[in-house]
């Protein structure tokens, strides 16, 4: 964690609560959240944040005086409490966000390389492990290749990036892989591919709150394949 150079290391055993695992030592909390979960945390400041699924926080259980520090691996969305005296500063890979009121998604999960921070509410400083630094406002984005070392500012789809946090799975011409790897993720379960073909999907959908067996028969039609489903297992074999 935290690939500004500043993380806590965690030595203390995990323990389970409700499928996720925990761990607190010299006030230090942190949260591992497991594929298939979502979970909501309340702050001892006020904030509150809803952590994605396979996503891990850490945090102060109480804030020093003069900062609110958070270290993020994977995706959370945040509501922050005003502090001016103290700024709410979330360190996720080469990416340090800092804000005083605020509210704001991060996706680090760094499959890609990349650390997306989104912008619904406030105003938050963005310093990357460069030395970039940018201000954004609401409806912008910045985005963060670690392996180019670059960083972009464009604005975003509010409904695309925050969808997660509603129960709604999105897709916006996601290939074929991309769908297969989120659908692991928010189910928690395991997906083989067999019959591959060159063709890839493209996909473009939403699903409310919807079952697996459901998003699975949907799609199912219209990218011909047929699917077994067998405990945490889906086998998927392309027609």
């Amino acid at each position: 964690m935290g690939g500004t150079g500043f993380y806590w290391q965690i030595n203390s055993s995990l323990v389970t609560e409700k499928g996720h695992s925990i761990a607190s030592e010299n006030n230090i909390v942190t949260k591992v959240n497991p594929k298939g979960e979502k979970l909501t945390i309340f702050l001892s400041d006020g904030s509150k944040v809803k952590l994605n699924a396979n996503s891990i926080i850490s945090y102060q259980k109480n804030f020093s005086d003069f900062e609110r520090r958070i270290v993020l691996e994977g995706e959370a969305y945040f509501e922050v409490s005003k502090d001016k005296s103290r700024p709410f500063i979330v360190v996720s890979n080469a990416i340090t966000t800092t804000a005083i009121g605020t509210a704001f998604n991060i996706d680090s999960y760094g499959n890609d390389g990349k650390v997306i921070v989104s912008l619904t509410e406030g105003i938050v400083k963005v310093k990357d492990i460069s030395g970039g630094e940018n201000f954004l406002n609401p409806g912008q984005q910045y985005l963060y290749d670690q392996d180019q070392k670059r960083g972009s500012l464009r604005n975003f789809n509010e409904e695309e990036v925050l969808a997660w946090k509603e129960g709604i799975l999105y897709f916006s011409k996601s290939s074929r892989s991309e769908v297969i790897e989120t659908l692991e993720m928010w189910y928690g379960v395991e997906i083989e591919m067999k019959g591959f073909t060159s063709q890839d999907w493209k996909l473009t959908a939403r699903f409310n709150n919807e079952s697996l067996e459901n998003v699975l028969k949907s799609l199912s039609y219209s990218r011909k394949f047929n699917y077994e489903i067998e405990n945490d297992n889906i086998i998927i074999e392309m027609l």
